[in-house]
């Protein structure tokens, strides 16, 4: 109950924002799960050809954005059940800095861990770690993908 008296104080947009990227992991944890791979490819985005990957320009209000992208994300994966589902929520970010046009960037990641391949999303605006990068120094980039 106190989440819910909390969630009616927010502002307007935020409400809107957190509402939609919940309808967002919804469609996302479909476009993962449910369907073959080859239709995961059109929701990645344009593939960078090197691993000299350029950090996009951001202006004041992306970076505002983004940040705000960044604790509905978090918010968002409090309230929802999930198993550390990184590459649905990569994918939710993604959506959401979509609708506004604001550069940002996909990484694909593994790692050998007691003898099997982990894999790893996360997702950049510029210099703004949005979600999944707590633990991206641990991981191999294998792909990197752009708005």
């Amino acid at each position: 109950m106190n989440s819910l008296v909390r969630f009616w104080r927010w502002p307007l947009p935020e409400k809107k924002l957190f509402l939609l990227a919940c309808c967002l992991t919804c469609y996302c944890f479909i476009i993962v799960y449910l369907q073959p791979g080859k239709y995961l490819k059109k929701h990645l985005g344009n593939p960078l050809p090197s691993t000299a990957l350029p950090i996009p320009e951001n202006t004041q209000e992306s970076q505002a954005f983004a940040t705000q992208v960044r604790l509905i994300i978090q918010r968002t994966m409090r309230c929802l059940p999930s198993n550390n589902k990184c590459l649905v929520y990569t994918l939710v970010c993604k959506k959401l800095l979509q609708q506004k046009n604001i550069p940002h960037t996909l990484f694909l990641g593994m790692r050998k861990l007691e003898g099997k391949l982990v894999a790893h999303a996360w997702l950049t605006c510029g210099d703004i770690d949005i979600v999944g990068c707590e633990e991206k120094t641990c991981y191999s980039v294998i792909g990197a993908f752009t708005s």
